[in-house]
């Protein structure tokens, strides 16, 4: 293991790769690995996110 290169790391964030044109375009091909391991997460997230947007709206018109 090259031992220098974690001896010359920054000791400050940077945002270079945010700042990247196509930054936050998903690639042609994408790794199955990482789709499968974030999968379950973003299915989580979809659906609380519609749960909710559901109890907004029988809320709103039940006190109509």
């Amino acid at each position: 293991m090259d031992l220098n290169k974690w001896c010359n790391l920054n000791s400050e964030p940077r945002l270079k790769h945010l700042t990247e044109a196509g930054f936050g375009v998903p690639k042609e091909k994408q790794r199955v690995s990482v789709q499968e391991l974030v999968k379950a997460h973003i299915e989580s997230f979809d659906q609380a996110v519609t749960d909710r947007l559901c109890r907004v709206v029988e809320v709103r018109y039940t006190h109509m």
